[in-house]
C-alpha cells in the first residue's frame, strides 16, 4: 500500500514538471500565450511593408510527439506611406510534431485559420508555417511563423497577397 500511495505521489510531481505542460504519459496539454511582432508585405508588387503586433493563444494537445493547436491571434498592422492602418484576427489550428532533444523541445508545424479584418479586406482563410523552440527548464516558447493569406479588396475587383514573418514570444502555463 504504501508503495502504491508512494508511486502515485511522485507521478503527480512529475505531471506537473518544470516544462509547466501537463504530460501524462501519452498524452500533452500545453497553453501558450504570448506575444508577436514581424514585418508584413501586401500586394503585387510588395507596395505596402506594414510593421505588425499583436498577440496570440494556443493549447498544444497531443500524444506520442503528434500535437495538434487550436489558436487565435490578433495582428495590428501598422500606417504607413499614407495607407491608413487595419487589424486581422484569426481563429483556426496548427498541427506539428515534437522533437525533443537534450535541453530544447523542436515543435515543427503547419495550419490554416479563419482570417478577419476589421477594413480593406475582405474575410478569407490564412495559411502557417513555424517552428517553435521550448527550454526544457523554462516556461517560454519561441517561435518563428511565416502566414500567406490572399484575400480579395473590398470594393475592387482585384486581391492582395499577403507575406508575412513574425516573431512570437510566449509563455507556458
Amino acid at each position: 500500500m504504501k508503495k502504491t500511495l508512494l508511486a502515485l505521489v511522485f507521478g503527480a510531481f512529475s505531471t506537473f514538471s518544470a516544462s509547466s505542460a501537463i504530460d501524462l504519459g501519452i498524452l500533452e496539454i500545453s497553453p501558450e500565450i504570448g506575444v508577436a511582432a514581424g514585418k508584413a508585405k501586401i500586394g503585387d508588387p510588395a507596395n505596402y511593408n506594414p510593421t505588425n503586433y499583436g498577440g496570440y493563444a494556443r493549447v498544444w494537445l497531443g500524444t506520442l510527439g503528434i500535437v495538434v493547436a487550436p489558436q487565435a491571434k490578433f495582428d495590428y498592422y501598422s500606417k504607413q506611406s499614407g495607407i491608413d492602418s487595419f487589424n486581422n484576427t484569426q481563429y483556426g489550428a496548427s498541427i506539428g510534431t515534437n522533437f525533443g532533444l537534450v535541453v530544447l523541445r523542436l515543435t515543427p508545424y503547419i495550419g490554416a485559420n479563419y482570417s478577419h479584418f476589421n477594413k480593406f479586406f475582405a474575410d478569407t482563410v490564412a495559411y502557417n508555417a513555424g517552428i517553435k523552440l521550448k527550454p526544457a527548464v523554462l516556461p517560454l516558447a519561441v517561435s518563428l511563423q511565416y502566414t500567406y493569406q490572399n484575400p480579395d479588396v473590398i470594393g475592387s475587383n482585384s486581391s492582395a497577397t499577403m507575406h508575412n514573418v513574425q516573431l512570437m514570444l510566449g509563455l507556458h502555463f
